[in-house]
């Protein structure tokens, strides 16, 4: 896989990451996270960043996780993904506080319990 990347500063430069290095670091997260096929994984988060890739898609399926994938994530939209997916698992959102002040989330609504 080739991620492109300039860091913070530096002209965007192709990264070659091998296909065993992202394999074996989804099977060991998979476990940090408790994911198993029971789980639905919400991912917002760009594949085509390394995070984004192994975190969003990988993991999940090396738990045997399903991958929910959000395109462009508003928090009405957000929230009725997560409600008609059954999402119960995702990694950070740095936009969740604008979740939790909609006027029609209820935590009840949510079954999320990892992440």
């Amino acid at each position: 896989t080739v991620f492109f990347t300039s860091g913070t500063t530096a002209q965007a430069k192709a990264v070659l990451h091998d296909h065993a290095a992202l394999a074996i670091s989804a099977r060991r997260l998979a476990p940090c996270f408790g994911l198993t096929p029971s789980d639905a994984w919400w991912s917002h988060m760009p594949l085509f960043w390394s995070g984004g890739f192994v975190l969003g898609a990988l993991t999940p399926l090396a738990g045997g996780a399903r991958v929910v994938l959000h395109e462009s994530v508003r928090p009405a939209s957000a929230l009725r993904l997560l409600r008609s997916e059954r999402c119960t698992a995702m990694a950070g959102w740095h936009q969740g506080a604008a979740l939790l002040e909609l006027a029609e989330f209820r935590p009840s609504d949510l079954v999320l319990r990892k992440g």
